[in-house]
């Protein structure tokens, strides 16, 4: 009991420190930014490489690498944050989940790569090497570290806060920007601090949790190390800065002792997760603040245009495109063909995505994960007769059932808090749901092609690729004839006025899970036809990155945008598809062009594009008409002169 109390202290204290960044970036911005793990995790990568590649002495190499961590901060608030267009709490939200992207993308690049052969043999650098027993548990350098530096950091920053000039700036920024301003306050200057001061802090946690790590894997460091400090930050209802690290501590504690009872990684995952969601509900009063917006959305101006005139050619031209694509020459392979349909299932996801983000105004980081729900149905299902259809079908409503769990709590907590359980489900699933014997497996399962009623098997990757492409033909003309629809018309006021809504007696919150189920559904069919396509299913391949990456195909293509949601998956994950050979020397693992590319598309979506590339192809078929004053009366000024020559 000893060990296990050690070790969720030590690990505790690491969380602390993270979550401590979150709720001070939250205080004085006023929403959740999910670059914040992934601020310090490029840190860690320099410092492994400064003392594994380069020599370097480890204080000096940490001093450099937390250095980078505040520039990081500093740089994303200054280049981007504070840049972009429309600001409110949704918009900045993932302006931050690009930038984690981008940062993540960084991790990939082989250049900044240290040499793995030398960590597999040598392990993460720590400042010295120490053997002391505990309770049974042995303190090595990097425990050392963790209990000196955090308890340090913590008290350091406290009394930053409320002795130093810029602590009570901070202070002030955080409890009322409008008059912080007036009293001579920069609340511009005081973000672009705090933010230097999350990326210090992120640095300092990412770099000792690197070393606990069994192999040294940076990427999947940020979805686990995000949800940790969420969920401490929701203990301290996003405001408390001594509950919060209260809460890192609690979260590492759980961690350990579920390690310590059940010896598997997945449980404390879920433990996690269940003491997260158990936070939010208990402190939903304080969490209330996560709906607000940073300001008030600018008003734009009323702009006639012109009626659009024969636009149904171009749906034709894309249908037509589509059949025939398969059969061009560039794609006439095999392997072209698999790629088609992969995209073709992540277009689908995308478009469940649109439902939660242009519809109900919410947003969900663990879609990849439904879909791994209807890729594991199929595997099981498919050998004993199931036909494609049914398998849709079921694995529609489990994938429904589940998002609608996830959504549950926007009763208590409107909001961005969806975000918090899906990410939470996006790192349970893999480690935990999908390695279990009644669901899944631990190995990879064999997936064969389902029957169609009356068709056959789509045993070709053509075959595949054309099912995929009439289920999502299938899918867009459903949400299409719901948007138009009666049901469709209140969710979208539901979404922009929950209270004009509720008061013609409609419940907003019920129409909200209602599109989370639809948006479930959909992708959860989409993992029947992935897993399809793929052939074989394992847990590696539904990773919480993908989660992260497939939310950004949506907002790129154009929020609320059926076409949109289309144009913006083939924008993140055709490049990689059929350029990333060409990159491999760049980024080795073709996930970290796909990172670029969505967070990349992301950040220039929020900073230039507001509409999306949806709003970009719509001005190829609208041409703008300036709104011009009436002519003059010729008879006004007439009258005008005359009483004033009479006057």
């Amino acid at each position: 009991m000893t060990t296990t109390l050690v070790a969720g202290t030590l690990t505790g204290l690491s969380y602390a420190l993270l979550a401590i960044g979150l709720v001070v970036v939250y205080k004085a911005a006023r929403f959740l930014n999910l670059a914040h793990a992934q601020l310090g995790v490029v840190s860690a990568l320099l410092l492994a490489k400064l003392v594994s590649d380069a020599g370097w002495n480890y204080w000096v190499a940490f001093a450099v690498a937390v250095a980078a961590g505040v520039a990081a901060g500093v740089l994303a608030e200054v280049l981007i944050v504070r840049r972009v267009k429309n600001p409110t709490a949704l918009a900045l939200l993932l302006t931050s989940l690009g930038i984690a992207q981008l940062l993540l993308a960084l991790t990939y690049v082989q250049a900044l790569a240290p040499n793995a052969a030398t960590l597999a043999r040598e392990g993460y650098p720590v400042p010295f090497e120490t053997h002391w027993v505990f309770g049974g548990f042995v303190l090595r350098g990097q425990h050392v570290l963790i209990l000196v530096l955090a308890p340090l950091l913590a008290a350091g920053l406290a009394l930053f806060l409320s002795r130093t000039r810029t602590g009570k700036a901070i202070r002030a920024v955080a409890s009322n920007p409008d008059e912080a301003r007036l009293c001579g306050i920069s609340p511009e200057r005081v973000r672009a601090i705090v933010w230097g001061l999350a990326g210090g802090l992120s640095a300092v946690t990412a770099i000792l949790q690197a070393p606990a790590q069994g192999s040294f894997n940076l990427p999947a460091l940020g979805p686990s190390l995000l949800l940790r400090a969420l969920g401490a930050a929701a203990i301290g209802g996003f405001t408390s800065l001594p509950l919060a690290a209260a809460g890192g501590l609690a979260i590492g504690l759980v961690e350990h002792t579920a390690l310590r009872v059940t010896s598997d990684s997945g449980v404390a995952e879920l433990a996690v997760l269940a003491l997260v969601v158990v936070a939010l509900f208990v402190r939903s009063r304080a969490a209330r603040g996560l709906a607000e917006p940073r300001s008030t959305p600018p008003v734009v101006a009323p702009v006639q245009i012109t009626p659009v005139r024969n636009q149904w050619w171009w749906v034709t031209a894309a249908v037509v495109g589509g059949v025939l694509l398969p059969l061009s020459p560039p794609f006439a392979t095999a392997s072209h063909r698999f790629l088609l349909a992969i995209v073709v299932t992540f277009a689908l996801v995308s478009l469940a995505l649109t439902v939660v983000l242009g519809w109900a105004g919410q947003i969900s980081l663990g879609h990849f994960a439904l879909l791994g729900i209807g890729a594991y149905i199929a595997a099981r299902l498919e050998p004993h007769g199931w036909s494609m259809p049914l398998l849709m079908l079921l694995a529609g409503v489990v994938g429904a059932a589940i998002m609608t769990l996830l959504g549950l709590p926007i009763i208590r907590l409107p909001g961005v808090v969806v975000a918090v359980t899906t990410l939470g489900f996006a790192v349970v699933a893999p480690q935990w749901l999908f390695v279990q014997d009644w669901f899944g497996s631990r190995n990879a399962l064999g997936v064969h092609a389902a029957g169609l009623v009356g068709v056959g098997r789509p045993t070709s990757e053509l075959g595949v690729y054309y099912v995929a492409l009439a289920t999502l033909a299938v899918a867009i003309l459903a949400l299409r004839a719901l948007r138009s629809s009666t049901p469709g018309r209140l969710a979208i006021a539901a979404r922009d006025n929950p209270q004009a809504v509720a008061t013609l007696g409609f419940e907003p919150v019920r129409i909200k899970l209602a599109l989370l189920a639809v948006s479930g559904f959909i992708a959860a069919v989409a993992g029947v036809l992935w897993a399809t396509a793929w052939h074989t299913i394992s847990a590696d391949l539904i990773s919480p990155q993908s989660s992260l990456i497939i939310v950004a195909a949506p907002v790129i293509g154009g929020v609320g945008s059926l076409a949109g949601a289309v144009l913006g998956a083939v924008f993140v994950f055709a490049p990689e598809f059929f350029l990333g050979s060409w990159m491999r020397g760049v980024f080795g693992d073709g996930l970290g062009m796909t990172l670029l590319m969505s967070g990349g598309g992301l950040v220039a979506v929020q900073l230039w594009l507001p509409g999306g590339l949806a709003s970009a192809a719509g001005r190829l078929f609208r041409r703008p008409v300036p709104v011009s004053a009436p002519a003059p009366d010729p008879a006004v000024p007439v009258a005008k002169a005359k009483e004033s020559s009479r006057g």
